[in-house]
C-alpha cells in the first residue's frame, strides 16, 4: 500500500505522541538516563525515517528520465556524479 504525504504525517504524529508517553512513563519510574536516551534514539530514527517518506511522497521520487541536462552537461543514471564524461 502506498501512503499519501498526509497519511505519513499523521503516522509522525502518532509516533511523537508514542516518545512524549514514553519519556512521561520513564521520568514516573525513575528509569537510568541512559536507558532513556537508547529508547528515545530509537523512536526518533523511525520518526525521522516517517518523516522523511512524508517529505518524499510531498516532493515525489525525483526521477528525471533517463538523461538529464544540467548546466550544459548530460547527466546519466548509474555514472558517479563526481566523474567527468
Amino acid at each position: 500500500m502506498i501512503m499519501s504525504q498526509e497519511q505519513w504525517i499523521l503516522k509522525g504524529q502518532g509516533q511523537w505522541a508514542q516518545i512524549a508517553r514514553f519519556v512521561r512513563q520513564a521520568a514516573r519510574d525513575g528509569r537510568p538516563i541512559e536507558e532513556v536516551e537508547r529508547g528515545l534514539w530509537q523512536t526518533l530514527l523511525k520518526l525521522g525515517y516517517t518523516l522523511l517518506g512524508a517529505y518524499v511522497q510531498g516532493v515525489g521520487p525525483g526521477n528525471v528520465g533517463d538523461t538529464l541536462t544540467y548546466e550544459g552537461r548530460t547527466l546519466r543514471p548509474g555514472r558517479s556524479w563526481w566523474r567527468r564524461t
